[in-house]
């Protein structure tokens, strides 16, 4: 019983753990897009440290408009 109380942590740490993709944008060397989960992550460590989270954007234009994709997210002083 005690093996499985060990293992179980483990077994769920494992299993939530994912490969994370990088997404290269197009015509931009050098810059790459931020998921959804990696701007949340940063803006929680920001707001953790009583600092005002920051994403910086840039618009690529695409051929139903102009899209924005995060690229950074950094932390300013209230």
């Amino acid at each position: 019983m005690k093996k499985l109380i060990v293992v179980m942590p483990i077994i769920f740490l494992v299993s939530c753990a994912h490969n994370a993709e990088t997404y290269t944008i197009k015509n931009f060397n050098g810059i790459v897009a931020l998921t959804p989960y990696e701007v949340l992550q940063g803006s929680k460590g920001c707001i953790l440290n009583k600092m005002k989270p920051r994403t910086e954007f840039i618009y690529l234009q695409t051929q139903y408009g102009k899209v924005s994709v995060p690229i950074s997210v950094y932390c300013d002083p209230y």
